[in-house]
């Protein structure tokens, strides 16, 4: 076998392990890597000049998409990457969500708190 062959058959497989392990990971983890992206490579790049707008990260790939809008940064990923799972940061902001579980009563289907 030749060693172009090995070389593309050896690239093949780390693709399609790299994409086995994508698919494999928890929303938790997909996130951590997105963030982690954003913080060691793009946040220098994209603050202050882009605060405001919003970036979708292919956390694959590393590329990534800025819109005014979530819709516009997502609109312009899914040109490129149509069934990716993407994550989105507003830059320059700590965060734009905030997730929480809901916890409920056995009786009356939620808790005292109102949660």
């Amino acid at each position: 076998m030749s060693s172009l062959c090995v070389n593309l058959l050896s690239l093949a497989r780390l693709r399609y392990s790299l994409h086995m392990s994508l698919d494999a990971l928890t929303p938790q983890q997909l996130a951590a890597r997105g963030d982690q992206l954003y913080q060691e490579k793009l946040k220098p790049v994209l603050e202050p000049a882009e605060n405001g707008r919003f970036v979708a990260i292919d956390v694959e790939s590393g590329e990534y998409f800025i819109g005014d809008t979530i819709l516009q940064a997502h609109e312009e990923a899914y040109k490129r990457f149509p069934n990716k799972v993407l994550h989105t940061i507003r830059i320059g902001h700590e965060g734009i969500f905030k997730l929480s579980s809901m916890v409920r009563s056995s009786s009356y289907g939620w808790n005292s708190r109102g949660l």
